[in-house]
């Protein structure tokens, strides 16, 4: 009888973007069947361990002769083995509603838990990896645009808000993009101390006074949650980051005139987004005692990111904070992952980059593109020296571009 088999077990494990070493030992572990056999014998488990196992999993260790609605409630009400979970059929999964499956699965991997370290990957939403927000303060300005070919993406928060800037922000972001992810919920805890949550949950320092961070924490906190993202194409097709997400929710599209005159005509095709849509916030440690700060996630940017999100090493963000903080470098860190995943994906043997498209998109506010090139140049090789040492580019053969090549992956890219 048919089990359910690794590819099963894989999509699972790249949804949650386990990095591709964990997940080729993953593999090995279970096509030798290391985790499926991890079960204890029953001459070494006594009588207790025997019934209170029994009151959990419930007394069915094959669960394949179950029908659809006798699996659903039987998932539903007992904390199935690793055992029962092998027993279930790929067609029995199929009848699953999808609480039921998201058991399942989990419960198929947990023995190979120990062995993986997605816990230590961060995601961020696509668009706002290539152009997010400023690295310097704007004076008097309460928005951004910045431009990639055909992809717009202005960044604005209301006329008393300032617009976050730095990388305050980006860590924010990419931490609301990772909880939100990792627990599939937009409904996002930050805690009763503020402190503590920066400390803790971003791992970076908190400090008081003139001159500390707190201060930027607490105007970056309040900016993001602010923040509107108008993201604008200069085409007839909107990529698919935002179009696949349309058309679950509004069907498919309708098919397009291939008249010759269509052909010539480009559309303008606007997706705003806000980024939360409630929260509850605090910014001293004077919270009222079991109280937690909150944020919600908005649904549409919740729709976005769980569909495109790019997968991210903490591992080698903190190794590059630990060189330097600026965005710019955090930026260029970031981007670089997300065109080694696409060369990756188009089978690329080598990119160019024209050094003025990367000038135009990224949100410097440094005025001298030189200078700005100069600067590029020296973080990519903090990079490469501390958070990317797999990253392989030449900076000097063409003054006009920088080349890519191929590169190992920090994080196995979801198949969509």
């Amino acid at each position: 009888m048919d089990k359910l088999e690794w590819p099963d077990i894989e999509k699972e494990l790249r949804r949650r973007g386990t990095t591709q070493d964990d997940l080729d030992h993953a593999r090995e572990m279970f096509n030798t069947r290391q985790i499926s056999t991890s079960i204890e014998s029953a001459a070494s488990i006594n009588v207790l361990d025997y019934e209170e196992d029994r009151a959990t999993h419930g007394d069915m260790d094959d669960l394949s002769t179950l029908d659809p609605i006798d699996l659903d409630e039987y998932v539903s009400q007992h904390e199935i083995s690793r055992q029962q979970a092998g027993s279930i059929t790929p067609s029995q999964m199929e009848l699953l509603g999808e609480d039921q499956q998201k058991r399942v699965v989990s419960r198929l991997i947990s023995d190979a838990e120990p062995y993986l370290r997605h816990e230590k990957i961060g995601y961020a939403f696509s668009p706002l990896l290539q152009m997010g927000y400023p690295h310097s303060a704007l004076k008097d300005a309460q928005s951004i645009k910045r431009t990639n070919g055909k992809l717009s993406v202005s960044l604005t928060t209301p006329s008393d808000v300032p617009l976050p800037y730095g990388i305050y922000p980006r860590l924010l972001l990419v931490y609301l993009c990772t909880k939100a992810i990792r627990s599939d919920s937009r409904a996002i805890d930050l805690g009763e101390s503020f402190s503590s949550f920066v400390q803790d949950e971003i791992g970076q320092a908190w400090t008081t006074g003139k001159r500390g961070t707190a201060i930027n924490w607490q105007k970056s906190l309040v900016g993001l949650v602010m923040t509107s993202i108008s993201v604008v194409w200069t085409d007839d097709e909107p990529p698919d980051a935002v179009n696949k997400v349309e058309q679950r929710r509004y069907g498919p599209a309708k098919k397009k005139n291939k008249s010759k005159k269509a052909d010539k005509s480009k559309s303008l095709n606007i997706k705003n987004l806000n980024i939360v849509d409630d929260a509850v916030l605090w910014f001293n440690d004077d919270f009222e005692k079991g109280m937690k700060a909150r944020i919600v996630i908005s649904e549409r940017f919740m729709d976005v990111i769980a569909e495109y999100a790019v997968p991210l090493d903490i591992a080698s963000i903190k190794s590059l904070l630990e060189v330097t903080a600026s965005p710019l470098a955090f930026d260029l860190f970031c981007w670089l992952c997300l065109k080694y995943q696409q060369m990756k994906m188009q089978r690329k043997t080598f990119v160019r980059i024209p050094w003025d498209s990367i000038y135009n998109q990224f949100p410097t506010t440094i005025k001298n593109k030189s200078q700005f090139i100069k600067q590029s140049k020296v973080f990519l090789g903090k990079i490469k020296s501390s958070a990317y040492q797999e990253a392989k580019f030449d900076l000097d053969s063409d003054t006009k571009n920088l080349i890519l090549f191929p590169s190992p992956l920090k994080v196995a890219m979801a198949k969509k």
